[in-house]
């Protein structure tokens, strides 16, 4: 009685596929999944901007208004990525460059994925290739587990809390959808599933490239979950005709660059000194795969900047041992579909997943590569568990503990993207002879303004690749501030020679010449830095500031003007035009550029004092010792500041007043000018008859 009731129950659930899934959830799973998936990302919500977000995000124009299409369209190189460029611009139009609303979507993304995950899982149970297994009843289970284990493993960290790889999670939501429509549409024989699994699959071409899979998934489904006892020849022939025409999308927004893509050689960057080729790419190809497998098994030293090496022979161990291995677990997964067959198609939806990465990239090796083959292996381990531990309360215990486990190790894990110097140091310790890990952790130093931090990791970088010519701009900044200035000429001697069109190195090197009042050259090395880069704010205000002390005050102006249009919050930009509009004599035009300066920072005493310097000139003498003393305030031993409060009590006749800021120049030996002090002490001795 007790089999006869199965076979029933199988073929009632064959015929009864067209039920809703979602509404067989409970309740407590669907929000246990959100609070579960919400808890292990919440300290991520203000993790700061990281790496390649500065490029697609926070420096991106192309993204700023969510209605220029065409600027989005454009936004890189491959305009594969359209559709997640728009999400990043509706970011943007909410919450400009606020980071805790990038967070969120990306959050909400990998939570949508979980469920699809178990939407999928329940549908595959509904096909002929998984409705007569026992496991059947177990279905819903499975697919929450199979989600819980998808959302806590630490290895989907990557693409989540690295706002920029967005792009990984949300072409995986498109690519999952489309295989969740695209199984409505077989279950239910209806043509509005199959026109929905095509957007779907349209809108992930259009997000990333590794939905160019899609086609092979989908005939990896066919294959185990349908029965094909009789297959028409024109069906075939109409389906491999959209298989092809999807599978060229990709290639036509390249151009058909097949050679480049597939033979050019590039610098590896992975790895220095490596270039790739196809061939080595491979072989490397094959250790990658097996060392994130190992990753998701035992998730320990992950990396966001692996230092990996190319390899070059096959029949060293690591690779002939690493094709083993993947042969092994192939072969393991297509014997296995005749026992499960959820197991089976799980490991082959790794493998299709990541065969993307047959394609040669500069990074060889990436974590975020592993988000959308995640989605097999989580069914692949729960089908596992499921068949092969009987006892429910040591299969409940087991299972229990290990999503628990994950979850806090992601929880962890995600701590390093609290700042850029939580995050390189983390890179560091993983690769610590890797050029670009010491520079970026040089770089976080440096803007945190913890110069010998800097500029230890500045060397370490120098130490490992001399031919990083970023290295030498950025060490050469820390060098002119402690004064070395021939060690920072010589640093950015050396960028310029290595890169003749860096345009940093020209604007900082012209800057170092202006401040050694070499005018000619300054101007020579700011003018080709603008025609390398025509938009550097820092340039103009460079030249602007060669004119200005050259008494080229129209030109001065016309540079800051270009300063100020390309950056309006440049605060230095605002004063030193103020202070040239006062040698033009344009006071009135002076004291708006002051103000706006001390609008941007209340604290700026050269703007106070400068402002001061203007409202004399309009004869407001009040309101200059109000700023004059400002000026004192935020800067307690700056001479200038108290001669010319000094001029005014002078002025207004308040002379003691104006004695005691004289006293205080000369007794405390405050740096001035000769002249400013003999006069002074001129003032005194008048004073003193």
């Amino acid at each position: 009685m007790k089999k006869k009731t199965k076979k029933i129950q199988q073929t009632s659930n064959i015929k009864t596929a067209v039920v809703p899934v979602p509404a067989k959830r409970p309740v407590w799973q669907v929000w246990l999944l959100i609070i579960f998936g919400i808890l292990i990302y919440s300290n991520t919500f203000n993790a700061t901007f990281h790496f390649d977000d500065r490029i697609f995000v926070v420096e991106n124009p192309n993204i700023r208004d969510i209605t220029n299409i065409k600027a989005m369209w454009h936004s890189m190189p491959q305009n594969s990525r359209f559709v997640a460029t728009v999400s990043f611009a509706l970011n943007f139009a909410i919450g400009k460059l606020n980071v805790v609303g990038y967070h969120v979507v990306n959050i909400m993304i990998h939570l949508i994925n979980g469920f699809l995950v178990w939407w999928l899982v329940k549908l595959l149970f509904n096909t002929p290739g998984l409705s007569k297994y026992k496991l059947k009843e177990f279905s819903n289970e499975i697919g929450w587990l199979s989600a819980m284990l998808f959302i806590a493993h630490p290895l989907q960290t990557q693409a989540i809390t690295y706002i920029t790889q967005r792009y990984a999670s949300l072409a995986t939501l498109f690519y999952v959808l489309t295989m969740c429509w695209y199984l409505k549409a077989r279950l239910n024989a209806d043509k509005k599933f199959f026109i929905l699994s095509g957007v779907s699959a349209l809108l992930g071409i259009f997000t990333k490239e590794m939905t160019m899979t899609l086609p092979l998934m989908l005939l990896l489904t066919e294959w185990l979950m349908f029965e094909h006892k009789q297959i028409k020849f024109k069906t075939v022939f109409i389906y491999f005709l959209i298989l092809i025409g999807f599978l060229l999308i990709v290639p036509a927004l390249m151009q058909f660059n097949f050679f480049w893509a597939l033979f050019d050689p590039k610098p590896s960057s992975s790895h220095k000194w490596d270039m790739i080729m196809l061939e080595p790419y491979l072989m490397t190809q094959l250790k990658v795969w097996v060392l994130l497998l190992a990753k998701f098994i035992v998730p320990i030293h992950q990396n966001v900047d692996y230092d990996f090496p190319l390899s070059h022979n096959f029949w060293q161990i690591d690779v002939w041992g690493s094709a083993v291995l993947l042969a092994t677990l192939l072969v393991f997964a297509i014997i296995y579909r005749k026992k499960n067959v959820l197991v089976s198609y799980g490991i082959l939806w790794f493998f299709v997943a990541i065969s993307i990465e047959f394609v040669p990239r500069i990074y060889v090796i990436f974590e975020h590569k592993m988000y959308l083959p995640i989605v097999g292996l989580s069914m692949a381990v729960i089908g596992l568990w499921r068949e092969k531990i009987q006892n429910e309360k040591v299969r409940m215990i087991l299972i229990t503990s290990l999503i628990v486990l994950l979850g806090m190790i992601t929880f962890q894990r995600n701590a390093i993207w609290k700042d850029d110097i939580s995050l390189w140091s983390s890179v560091v310790k993983e690769s610590p002879n890797k050029p670009s890990p010491n520079y970026n952790l040089g770089c976080a130093y440096q803007q945190k303004g913890m110069p010998d931090e800097a500029l230890y990791y500045f060397n370490q970088t120098y130490n490992s690749y001399r031919y990083h010519y970023k290295n030498y701009v950025n060490r050469a900044m820390i060098l002119e501030d402690r004064g070395d200035i021939k060690g920072a000429f010589e640093d950015l001697n050396r960028a310029i020679f290595l890169r003749n069109d860096l345009a940093e190195a020209f604007n900082n090197r012209g800057g170092l010449f202006g401040r050694l009042e070499k005018y000619d050259q300054a101007l020579a090395d700011l003018n080709r830095c603008l025609m390398i880069q025509p938009i550097f704010p820092e340039a103009y205000y460079n030249r602007g500031m060669v004119y200005q002390k050259q008494n080229r005050f129209p030109e001065a102006v016309a540079d800051l003007n270009m300063a100020i249009k390309l950056n309006p919050r440049y605060t230095a930009a605002y004063l030193n035009r103020g202070s040239a509009y006062i040698m033009m004599q344009k006071y009135n035009e002076a004291y708006q550029d002051l103000t706006k300066a001390i609008e941007l920072n209340p604290q700026y005493a050269e703007a106070y004092l400068n402002r001061g310097a203007a409202l004399m000139q309009l004869g407001k003498p009040e309101d200059a010792l109000v700023n004059f003393s400002k000026a004192i305030q935020y800067k307690p031993d700056w001479a200038m500041a108290y001669y010319n409060r000094c001029f005014v009590y002078r002025a207004l006749n308040r002379l003691d007043l104006a004695r005691k800021d004289a006293l205080y120049i000369l007794n405390f030996n405050l740096e001035l000018g000769e002249k400013p002090k003999a006069e002074l002490k001129k003032f005194l001795g008048l004073q003193a008859k």
